[in-house]
């Protein structure tokens, strides 16, 4: 069996040849949109559907949405200037869905011993500001240790 490029599968199948010359159009929509929108919107909006002249613009928030169908005039002129043929433009908000929230890592306590010998050492340090800090640490982890027992 010979191997085949990804092309070949594209071309073999209408459905995907009709996906690859859409993304390819809105790719062009894309890059003429963010050559004729204000830098503030970089990033924030994007070419989405197209359809019977009507391109759909997608906000990443109301208020880039809201700025956005204040300059639709000026979008349209510029598109078309472009050689876009586009009548209208519609303007959506596509907000990203919120960042999973992080797991809290594992906090794993300092071990018996190993406060045993900090403490050792503490005690053998001048009054300093990290004779301090290693006391303060010493009674916090002897603190979630007896917690933890009880």
């Amino acid at each position: 069996m010979s191997a085949h490029k990804p092309t070949h599968f594209i071309h073999a199948s209408p459905q995907l040849q009709r996906w690859k010359e859409t993304s390819e159009l809105l790719r062009k929509y894309q890059r003429a949109l963010e050559a004729i929108a204000p830098r503030e919107f970089g990033g924030h909006c994007m070419a989405g559907a197209l359809s019977e002249g009507t391109l759909c613009l997608y906000a990443s928030n109301g208020a880039t949405a809201a700025k956005l169908r204040q300059r639709v005039p000026t979008l349209l002129t510029g598109l078309r200037n472009r050689g876009l043929e586009i009548t209208a433009i519609r303007v959506l908000v596509q907000a990203a869905p919120p960042p999973r929230p992080r797991e809290k890592p594992e906090k794993n306590p300092i071990g018996d011993k190993a406060l045993d010998e900090m403490e050792q050492f503490t005690g053998h340090l001048e009054s300093s500001p990290l004779k301090g800090a290693l006391e303060k640490l010493l009674a916090h982890q002897r603190n979630r240790k007896d917690a933890g027992k009880a």
